[in-house]
């Protein structure tokens, strides 16, 4: 009985915890804005990043393109600042470089979109920086 009671003080009296329910964990992810860029850059930048540089190889050489890059870092260095599905992250590199019939290389610019919800690249648009001539045109 006495040991009861010495326990129960030191409860009462804070020397020994008792082990409350966790408070329920809060997901970051599951409060952000899926239409903000801002945010989704924030919270799925480097991933998507990650993502896109991993899948770009594939994609280029799918599509038979003579490529170099003027980086070996994270080619997808900024985000668009539009998103157009919730969810959807659009990267942006502009230090792609195809090479062109002439032999010479000329910059691009690549688009990768990721979605952030099932973590996987849906897809890349590659875009001119500079009017292309009709005959070079597809």
């Amino acid at each position: 009985m006495r040991s009861f009671w010495l326990v129960a003080s030191l409860v009462i009296f804070g020397v020994i915890g008792y082990c409350a329910p966790a408070a329920a964990q809060t997901d970051p992810s599951a409060m952000v804005d899926l239409t903000d860029p801002v945010q989704l850059d924030s919270l799925y930048g480097d991933k998507a990043g990650n993502a896109c540089d991993a899948g770009v190889a594939a994609y280029l050489s799918g599509a038979k393109l003579d490529t170099t890059w003027d980086t070996s870092d994270s080619k997808f260095d900024s985000y668009v600042p539009h998103v157009p599905q919730p969810g959807i992250l659009v990267l942006e590199s502009q230090h792609l470089f195809l090479k062109q019939p002439s032999g010479y290389y000329m910059r691009f610019a690549i688009k990768c979109w990721y979605d952030t919800q099932t973590d996987k690249v849906t897809g890349y648009q590659v875009l001119s920086l500079v009017p292309l001539p009709s005959s070079m045109q597809t």
